[in-house]
């Protein structure tokens, strides 16, 4: 792709954030935002549905949402059923949200401008009356790019590394404590 098309892009990507007042930038390297995600035993996960044509040129929520529920769980993170959401306190939602726009000019066509936003949801109580609870943000990372039709797996790809950044900040902020060992380094407790 030339960098004229890009910068042509980019900018109409700009100016569609601009126009929807959602600015592309993450918060998941605060501290506490990572605090917020102490104690949660699990999430559960919601992946916004897709636009048509992406979904057509091979972009679909079905699989993103199953791919994001294994890497939790291969991380050790519980991906929540509806019941167990609603049990769980603060009722923590992980949610991914990818927004494209394929280009319709004769300069942009056969590219899609993207955004993906990777945020955790909960419950939240107010500090000035803690009978309020209300659903609250409390962990995000997003970016914009562009990406050619045939590379969508690109946003595939960025939404995965998102969700990484999620789970690397869960964990950072919910330790395991390492197995007790026994003198001579062996380690205690089932094998």
């Amino acid at each position: 792709m030339s960098a004229r098309r890009r910068l042509l892009l980019g900018l109409v990507v700009f100016g569609m954030l601009c126009a929807t007042g959602w600015w592309a930038y993450g918060q998941e390297g605060r501290e506490h935002a990572r605090r917020t995600l102490q104690g949660l035993k699990g999430v559960r996960v919601v992946v916004e549905d897709i636009e048509p044509d992406a979904e057509r040129d091979g972009l679909t929520q079905r699989e993103l949402q199953a791919n994001v529920e294994l890497r939790l769980r291969r991380a050790g993170i519980a991906a929540l059923t509806e019941k167990q959401l609603l049990e769980a306190p603060g009722m923590p939602v992980l949610y991914v949200k990818i927004d494209t726009r394929k280009g319709q000019s004769e300069r942009t066509k056969g590219l899609y401008a993207y955004s993906v936003h990777v945020g955790l949801y909960q419950l939240v109580r107010l500090s000035r009356d803690n009978r309020i609870a209300a659903g609250a943000e409390t962990w995000y990372t997003a970016g914009v790019n562009v990406v050619e039709s045939n590379h969508l797996r690109t946003v595939r790809e960025d939404a995965t590394e998102k969700v990484d950044q999620f789970i690397n900040a869960y964990l950072a902020a919910n330790p395991k404590a390492p197995p007790a060992r026994a003198p001579g380094g062996r380690t205690l407790g089932p094998p």
